[in-house]
């Protein structure tokens, strides 16, 4: 028979090919991390369901979330994998923050976990061309800072309950699209292209930009 591994911490040896070779996954109460695993190509064979979080960072070699735990309770982390092309097979459900900032090859958000009960980092994807596919709703922060192939906000979450950043977006020129309440912050400083905050959320706490923008 297969034999069905269980517990709370787990680790993986980062020389691994495969995260199942002989048994299977069962339920993960706490930590499983594959981070740093850069010979596996699939995310196949992992726990179904992770208590606390889960990481695959800086698995160079995956290019989709296809096989990723149905449900995490704590952080979902697919942050630095270089060649990640798409975020199809995430998690259903992430209990606290959504991290795949600096993914070089991403070019959408379609495929994102719907609901993020804390915050959603998508900073640094110097691909990503549209927030299309982004959470319906972010109970903390939201950033999409240094994604410089944006050039509207088109897609963006509807209601973030605290900050909003999209900062150092050199190649922004609008900010339509942007969410429609931001219980806090709306952060669009150092955005080299946007001339107006014609866009802006009407129901932000504070709009933080820069000089040149505070008339316009």
């Amino acid at each position: 028979p297969i034999q069905k591994i269980e517990g709370f911490y787990f680790w993986i040896n980062e020389k691994i090919e495969k995260l199942t070779e002989g048994f299977v996954w069962g339920e993960v109460k706490g930590i499983f991390s594959c981070s740093s695993c850069r010979n596996i190509k699939t995310l196949e064979g992992s726990p179904r369901y992770v208590g606390l979080n889960f990481s695959c960072a800086f698995c160079n070699k995956i290019k989709s979330l296809e096989g990723s735990p149905k449900s995490v309770d704590g952080n979902f982390d697919c942050s630095y994998c270089k060649n990640l092309k798409t975020l199809e097979g995430a998690p259903e459900k992430v209990g606290r923050n959504f991290q795949c900032n600096s993914c070089d090859r991403l070019k959408s958000l379609v495929g994102a976990t719907k609901i993020v009960d804390f915050s959603f980092n998508c900073s640094y994807c110097l691909k990503l061309e549209s927030l299309k596919g982004a959470p319906e709703y972010v109970g903390r922060n939201f950033s999409c800072s240094s994604c410089n192939n944006l050039k509207t906000l088109k897609g963006a979450t509807k209601e973030v309950n605290w900050w909003f950043v999209c900062s150092y977006c050199k190649n922004l020129e609008s900010l339509e699209g942007a969410p429609e309440r931001v219980g806090e912050n709306f952060v669009c400083t150092h955005c080299d292209n946007l001339e107006s905050l014609n866009g802006a959320p009407k129901n932000a706490k504070k709009i933080v930009c820069d000089k040149r923008l505070k008339n316009s």
